[in-house]
């Protein structure tokens, strides 16, 4: 026990790919085994009933023994020694792959149609009811073709009797020689020349009837493996299609992951380049940010007094945002600042003090 929880141990160590051979193989070799079981197990429970050998274990019957010794019913002991005779040890050792339910039921057709059956399709791959319909068609075939022999057979019997009567009237009428010859003899041979051409008709009909059920068997055979092999192109143009469509998602989410990554480094580099420059003061950035917010905030009231449409109104917001611009002119000329820099007047700016904010759209509203 210790030696198998050991290899087990080091089975579950091994590469991936080298404990999936290793498995693979072990799987075949004991379905192998398995197969092989079932051809022997057939041939022995045969011995044992044959012989009765069950008696020197203690049994009285071989139904007791099956039952007792490996949980047998008397029906399923019985599949296995039947399909063993039917089939012979030469066809199971082949087969055996198929199992004992599959290998029954072609126990139970006859060698002809087992060999049609076996040679057109893959027995292995069907479900055990599509083979049991199969095996039910080619024997319904079968009775049918018996029953059009058989009545070949009578027909042909008959055709002989009634090929046989001429002569024998043949030969009376030369034996009986008559100047007239006798009516009834005459009606006689006229009646079995009449059957015989019915019956030569009938056979005729039966034999083309008969050949026209094989073709139309035929055609069925060959069409149910149209059918089949449609069927099987269609599953594969479909799972062509199918792959094809997943592989376009696939393609198209790798070409927007490559985008996404791209778009991170650039962002990774912007941030190191910007990381890489020296801190701005403080002060600086703070008035630049007021700056700009005093800035945008004065173009918005100049447009807001422009857009005034009351005149009265519009004169009044223009008199206090002059009253503020004077205010923080003031505020701003008092500040002490280096003696090069120079401070002109508001006159030299370029723009009237009564339209510094481009209030006045013409000469007369000035």
């Amino acid at each position: 026990m210790e030696q198998i929880i050991t290899a087990a141990e080091a089975e579950r160590h091994l590469p991936a790919q080298e404990r999936a051979i290793q498995i693979t193989q072990r799987i075949k070799a004991n379905g192998a085994i398995a197969a092989n079981a079932i051809v022997e197990i057939g041939k022995d429970l045969r011995t044992v009933k044959i012989e009765e050998l069950y008696k020197e274990l203690g049994y009285e019957s071989f139904e007791n023994y099956a039952k007792q010794e490996f949980n047998l019913e008397k029906r399923q002991a019985q599949t296995y020694i039947s399909t063993f005779e039917k089939l012979g040890e030469e066809f199971m050792q082949a087969n055996a792959q198929l199992g004992i339910t599959r290998l029954a039921m072609l126990a139970t057709a006859n060698p002809e149609d087992r060999a049609e059956v076996m040679e057109s399709e893959d027995v292995a791959k069907i479900t055990t009811r599509e083979l049991e319909q199969l095996l039910a068609e080619k024997k319904q075939q079968g009775e049918q073709l018996s029953l059009f022999q058989d009545e070949k057979t009578k027909l042909e019997a008959r055709v002989e009797e009634l090929e046989s009567a001429p002569k024998d009237v043949e030969v009376a009428e030369k034996e009986v020689i008559k100047e007239v010859p006798d009516p009834k003899t005459v009606k006689q041979l006229a009646e079995a020349e009449a059957a015989l051409k019915e019956a030569k008709k009938e056979l005729s009909a039966t034999a083309a009837e008969a050949e026209l059920y094989k073709k139309s068997a035929e055609s069925a055979r060959i069409e149910a493996k149209k059918v089949k092999d449609n069927a099987e192109r269609e599953a594969e143009k479909a799972a062509k299609a199918e792959i094809e469509k997943f592989q376009k998602v696939a393609d198209e989410r790798i070409r927007k992951a490559e985008q996404e990554k791209a778009a991170l480094e650039a962002k990774v580099t912007e941030l190191q380049k910007a990381a890489e420059k020296p801190p701005e003061n403080a002060d600086k950035s703070n008035f630049k940010v007021m700056l700009s917010t005093v800035y945008r905030d004065m173009l918005g009231i100049v447009e807001f007094v422009k857009n005034t449409e009351n005149q009265e109104e519009r004169e009044m917001y223009f008199k206090k945002v002059l009253e503020i611009v004077n205010a923080c002119k003031e505020s701003i000329m008092a500040i002490e600042i280096q003696p090069h820099i120079e401070v002109t007047d508001g006159d030299d700016y370029g723009v009237e003090e009564n339209d510094a904010c481009g209030c006045y759209e013409n000469e007369e509203e000035k």
